[in-house]
């Protein structure tokens, strides 16, 4: 959604616009898919190290600065060590969910483990970590976030803790972008006619008849 390029095969694109769709906070709003592009092949900031906070502001008009530092004290701002196939350091606040154990069912049972796999769930990291001022609920507040292959993933700190990490609806925005309000066609089936005919002959010698059934399909619709 970001570059464009829709995968139709295994290894065919077909070009189409950058969505236009807000990728984070309310529909509608900065900064969309399209917005988000300027990021996707930025190389990785060497400048901020390991456990130092996000201090990138992602502006209206695309242009990064390095100087926001309202939340600089809270650790889950810091960054962790440098992916080592991309290269870019993500935030604690998404190390420690993409991290998080609980209770889960697996081999038939209850075990305590990893609530995710990481990389099957998220991807590895394709930019770094940006603050951006959206739209949450008509109100503008500050926002973390960090693009990864399979998610967007942001932190609110004015959410409860509970919710102050979320994931985009990425799966939505995809279909938006893909099939517009396009409708899923059903598919026809064919059912059997569940009502049955009977033939009633009598049977040699005796003085009871016996019956014979058939189905008919339906017509195939």
């Amino acid at each position: 959604m970001m570059t464009g390029q829709l995968q139709v095969g295994e290894n065919e694109f077909e070009t189409r616009a950058r969505a236009n769709i807000a990728a984070i906070g309310d529909p509608g709003n900065f900064p969309t898919y399209a917005d988000l592009s300027v990021l996707y092949n930025r190389q990785p900031d060497t400048s901020i190290e390991q456990g130092e906070p996000v201090t990138r502001f992602l502006n209206t008009n695309g242009n990064v600065t390095n100087d926001y530092e309202q939340f600089a004290s809270d650790p889950n701002t810091f960054l962790g060590a440098a992916d080592p196939q991309t290269g870019y350091r993500v935030a604690q606040a998404f190390l420690n969910f993409q991290g998080q154990q609980g209770f889960v069912f697996e081999n038939n049972q209850y075990v305590f483990g990893p609530v995710f796999d990481p990389l099957f769930v998220f991807g590895l990291p394709v930019t770094d970590a940006y603050w951006v001022n959206v739209e949450v609920a008509g109100e503008a507040v500050p926002v973390l976030f960090q693009i990864f292959e399979r998610r967007v993933l942001t932190y609110n700190p004015a959410n409860d803790a509970s919710f102050r990490v979320e994931m985009g609806n990425v799966g939505q925005h995809y279909y938006q972008w893909r099939y517009g309000d396009q409708q899923p066609t059903p598919t026809a089936t064919v059912q059997a006619d569940t009502t049955a005919t009977a033939t009633v002959e009598p049977t040699a010698g005796t003085a009871e008849p016996t019956a014979t059934t058939t189905t008919a399909p339906y017509p195939n619709p």
